[in-house]
């Protein structure tokens, strides 16, 4: 059994980060978030003013979710603010490639790319993540799902499991049991909500824009939370980060990350 923390995904809350994105630390921190994982960047801030502001609030900067095509043109400058941030994980959120019916080629190269940054990363004392996302889970020539195989081609010294659990579920797995599946390979693990009913077109990419417009609370929509926080328990998770989809029009964003800590917390 481990101690879990739990933070906050900055997505949530990216209708005020742009505009204040220290502020919004100052008040996740008071909300009772332990961490933050950061993603879209900074809002204009240097990594040093987000390290001195998540030092000053108390907040644990957790990781970052870079795009690996940004990671293609500065890869540097991503391993430079993981190191004045002080920041254990850095997390890849996305394939970069359309993987729908992919060629093996594309596959077998993507495999490769993440294999040399994953090296790149630990050469310099960083710990890649693999995130789940929708794409990751269409499945290749011999249906092997892409997230699984990325996994098992890369060893886990080099990278480890960020299971999703939205994106788990809505890719036909039970998210509980892919937590279980990746046990003392999976130190974070994202966990968000949506409404019924669970998408399920045949393009997985289809499947998340439609979960895109049913985000939920943790705790309110489809989610067994306490039987994903049980995993969470048995399988090693050091950090659970609650996430609310990104959209083009939030409500009141504080309030609702303030519900999903609270109804996380009943199950810690």
């Amino acid at each position: 059994m481990s101690q879990i923390h739990v933070g906050l995904q900055m997505i949530s809350v990216k209708d005020l980060t742009p505009n204040d994105i220290i502020g919004v630390l100052e008040e996740v921190a008071g909300l009772g978030y332990e961490g933050v994982e950061f993603a879209r960047g900074f809002f204009g801030k240097t990594a040093e003013e987000i390290k001195d502001a998540c030092d000053r609030f108390g907040l644990i900067p957790v990781s970052d979710h870079v795009f690996i095509e940004l990671m293609r043109e500065d890869i540097d400058a991503v391993i430079r603010n993981c190191k004045v941030l002080n920041m254990p994980y850095i997390a890849f959120p996305g394939p970069g490639m359309d993987t729908h019916h992919a060629p093996e080629e594309k596959i077998a190269a993507l495999i490769s790319e993440i294999r040399c940054m994953a090296e790149k990363y630990k050469e310099n004392g960083i710990q890649c993540i693999l995130h789940s996302p929708m794409e990751l889970y269409e499945k290749d020539e011999k249906g092997e799902v892409l997230f699984d195989r990325i996994l098992r081609e890369i060893p886990a010294d080099l990278l480890q499991a960020q299971i999703d659990t939205a994106w788990a579920l809505v890719g036909g797995m039970d998210p509980a049991d892919y937590i279980r599946k990746y046990a003392g390979r999976c130190d974070v693990v994202h966990i968000k909500d949506f409404l019924p009913p669970i998408p399920t077109q045949e393009v997985m990419a289809a499947r998340r824009d439609e979960a895109y417009k049913l985000d939920a609370n943790v705790g309110e929509g489809v989610q067994d939370v306490p039987a994903i926080i049980a995993a969470c328990k048995e399988s090693g998770v050091k950090w659970i980060i609650v996430e609310h989809m990104e959209k083009e029009h939030y409500e009141d964003s504080i309030a609702s990350v303030k519900v999903s800590l609270d109804n996380i917390r009943k199950y810690l």
